[in-house]
């Protein structure tokens, strides 16, 4: 609850509900921030023993762990407020830097390919062509941190829905539904087997190191095809072009990134009602 809920006090509420007991939201603060320092030092320790691997250890790939065939790496960064200030800063703002370490199933269509069909999306999607709809994915994604609501330590949230079901399940639940839509709206998208998070307020490098890290004891680097993803800021492709690029991963540009900076030089010295 510490960790899924916006602030302890609502995790304080949503423990009393689905477990009918009552821990308080400082002992919940203090039990996140415990498991949380624990598991950086675990983190820490695997890193180290990553950058202590001889090359053809990191080939060979880590004992007990099946290769799978189809795989991606996921980075991005994003900004968060804090009540201290940022390090060199007059702002409130932080960084932080997080990854996905995915292992994938087969794409949704699971059409056989050719060597000369090796895109399994020769053309451009229907959906990108489209100046209203690309307007309106764009303008979205310019404005949708701003506009979510967040909650502050006294604002209650509705349990209604999970009382008769644990949390457990409802995020399973609420998971497959997720993967369901992804399905049917893109069908080209695979299915995300399984999914590990990192992420960290610390600076690139030692993000690079945790991210490789956890690729590498998830067995990522022994699988048929690899592809590592992200936007365009440089530290993204730094991290790539370290630890990732060695070991065969394709570089690919984030598709609607790349849209929305397009669509914005398009539109350059043009008005909506013009087009």
């Amino acid at each position: 609850m510490g960790v899924l809920l916006k602030s302890f006090q609502q995790g304080e509420v949503a423990t009393s509900k689905l477990l009918d007991l009552v821990l308080g939201k400082k002992r919940i603060e203090r039990l996140t921030e415990r498991i949380g320092a624990a598991r950086v030092v675990e983190r820490n320790v695997e890193t180290t023993a990553y950058k202590q691997r001889q090359l053809m250890q990191k080939v060979t790939g880590p004992e007990g762990v099946e290769p799978h065939v189809a795989v991606a790496v996921m980075a991005d960064g994003g900004r968060f407020q804090r009540d201290q200030r940022a390090e060199d800063s007059e702002t409130h703002w932080h960084e932080y830097k997080a990854g996905l370490v995915l292992k994938l199933g087969a794409r949704a269509d699971d059409k056989p390919r050719g060597a000369d069909q090796d895109d399994p999306c020769p053309t451009v999607p229907s959906f990108l062509v489209n100046s209203e709809q690309v307007e309106t994915l764009t303008r979205e994604i310019g404005q949708k941190a701003a506009n979510v609501p967040e909650a502050s330590d006294g604002d209650s949230i509705d349990l209604n829905e999970i009382e008769t079901l644990p949390a457990l399940e409802r995020v399973v639940a609420e998971s497959t539904t997720n993967r369901a839509l992804s399905s049917r709206e893109l069908p080209l998208s695979p299915t995300i087997q399984s999914r590990e998070v990192v992420a960290t307020t610390g600076r690139s490098t030692a993000f690079g190191s945790a991210l490789v890290s956890t690729a590498w004891s998830q067995g990522l680097f022994q699988a048929k095809w690899k592809a590592y993803v992200g936007d365009g800021q440089n530290w993204i492709w730094s991290t790539w072009k370290k630890h990732f690029k060695p070991f065969g991963f394709i570089p690919i540009l984030d598709v609607i990134h790349a849209v929305t900076y397009v669509y914005a030089s398009a539109m350059g010295g043009h008005e909506r009602k013009t087009l």
